[in-house]
């Protein structure tokens, strides 16, 4: 259980408030697969640059729990952070801000 806790944590956390934003919302698909797409390329690099600096550097930046990921890396960036954080958030970030355009 405690390896599924880093994913839990962001599809409670970002999943079911994106669900539930988008059940009122109306979303452009083409608009947020760019936006994914942008973050993927930027945020992936950056993840990836930052894992790979490790301890070693003196801006050390994070490190991944062994305990509470899947396992399985890419590039030394958990799957799940590629999936849940770097997909979920841009989806989670414009569903909430189009529910709070519907109250402006």
């Amino acid at each position: 259980m405690k390896k599924l806790y880093y994913t839990l944590a962001y599809l409670l956390l970002l999943g079911l408030p994106s669900w539930v934003f988008l059940n009122y919302v109306n979303l452009n698909i083409k608009v947020v697969i760019i936006t994914v797409i942008v973050v993927m390329i930027v945020g992936a690099s950056f993840d990836i640059w930052a894992v790979k600096q490790g301890r070693k550097d003196k801006f050390f930046i994070w490190e991944y729990n062994k305990n509470s990921i899947i396992g399985v890396k890419i590039f030394g960036v958990p799957i799940e952070d590629y999936v849940f954080f770097l997909i979920l958030t841009p989806i989670f970030i414009i569903s909430l801000y189009k529910f709070i355009e519907l109250f402006i």
